[in-house]
């Protein structure tokens, strides 16, 4: 993934990825069984 910053564009690190998923997962109130929905990073 990259995000433009002026006229060029940025990687945006998994971590940061994860991040903004986990974020707007609990916006979201994403469940699976009964709890939150978590993304972590592969093994």
């Amino acid at each position: 993934m990259a995000r433009r910053v002026g006229t060029r564009q940025e990687v945006i690190s998994a971590r940061v990825v994860r991040r903004l998923l986990n974020d707007v997962a609990l916006s979201a109130d994403m469940r699976h069984a009964s709890e939150p929905i978590t993304f972590m990073a592969d093994a």
